[in-house]
Order: structure tokens, then C-alpha cells, then sequence
């Protein structure tokens, strides 16, 4: 009787076996993909109303959050950049940008640096916006306060980019309704 060695693959190593088998081929199966597209996890608080609200974006990344280009949150009661609060995170750069009023265009501020970033829909504040990346998980708290001509229901979408290029569905995972902010009394 022939004895053929046969390979065995366990994880990235290999042994050869002369186990007294038939003579046969060894098959080897394809790699297991460990990437897919980043996933946009949830927005906290996922409801609610008000003049000004810190939101949280949660966002995942198979092959890590570092992968990550960008991640989005568009505040608008349609998925339309235009006359919204759709504001990006940097995952590389550490920076915020808010779209202008027209969709086609974006101020950049470093996220913990103090300083703000606006439009005719709202106001992104640095000073006690906060970012924190695990392994896949990434996390992103943004304090924004909107502007009284944005009052009305709108619906918080999340969107994320990967520096490969790969993208997450733009997704509605909640509901928020900005209202004009009360008047201050002198």
C-alpha cells in the first residue's frame, strides 16, 4: 500500500500526515474573510426632543474601527445632505465637519479643540465632544444645538466609510424632534 502525506491546515499553520490513507489530494479551503463593510451601530439617545442634545454614534468595523475613513451622522427628516445637520467625524484626522447649507461643502475643527462649527440647521461644539475607538468599535459624542428655523421631526441617519473604500448603508436609527430654545429672561 502507497501512503501519500496529506496536509492539514489549522489556522496559519500546517502539518503533513502519513496516515495510511488512500493516495488523495489534499483540499485546501479559501481564506475566511475577516473585513466586511463598516456597520453603523446605533445613535444614543435614539429618541427624544429639544433645543440641544449630545448624541453618541456608534460605529463597527470587522478588520477595526482604525479603518474607518469617516463616520456620519445626518440629522434631516429625508436622507438629503442639503439644509440638514449632517455632520462627519475624521476617523484619521480627529477632525468634525459640519456640510454647509447647500450639501456641497464642509467646515473642519478639531473634535476636542474648543472651537465650534455651524450652519443655518445647527451648531456642532468641540468643547465636550469625545471619540473612543476599541479593536472594531468606535465611539463619537458630539454636542449639537439647533438652530429654531430647523424645529420639526427629523430622523438621525448614520453612514460610515472605509479607507478601502467599502460603505455601510445609510441607515435611520432614530428619531429626534429639535424645537426652538426657550427664551431667556433679562
Amino acid at each position: 500500500m502507497k501512503v501519500t502525506p496529506r496536509a492539514y491546515i489549522f489556522g496559519l499553520s500546517f502539518f503533513l500526515c502519513a496516515c495510511g490513507m488512500k493516495e488523495e489530494t489534499a483540499v485546501i479551503p479559501p481564506p475566511v474573510a475577516q473585513d466586511g463593510p463598516p456597520v453603523a451601530v446605533s445613535v444614543s439617545p435614539s429618541s427624544g426632543s429639544g433645543s440641544a442634545q449630545d448624541f453618541t454614534i456608534k460605529f463597527s468595523r470587522p478588520g477595526g474601527y482604525r479603518q474607518l475613513s469617516d463616520i456620519r451622522l445626518l440629522i434631516n427628516a429625508e436622507a438629503d445632505g442639503a439644509h440638514a445637520c449632517y455632520v462627519y467625524y475624521s476617523v484619521p484626522t480627529g477632525s468634525v465637519m459640519l456640510v454647509n447649507d447647500s450639501g456641497e461643502g464642509s467646515t473642519a475643527v478639531a473634535l476636542e479643540g474648543g472651537a465650534a462649527v455651524e450652519n443655518s440647521q445647527c451648531t456642532v461644539l468641540t468643547k465636550g465632544a469625545s471619540a473612543k475607538g476599541e479593536g472594531t468599535d468606535i465611539s463619537v459624542t458630539l454636542p449639537i444645538r439647533f438652530k429654531p428655523k430647523f424645529a420639526g421631526a427629523k430622523k438621525l441617519f448614520l453612514y460610515a466609510e472605509a479607507a478601502n473604500g467599502a460603505k455601510s448603508d445609510m441607515v435611520a436609527k432614530g428619531v429626534f424632534e429639535p424645537t426652538a430654545a426657550a427664551a431667556t429672561a433679562k
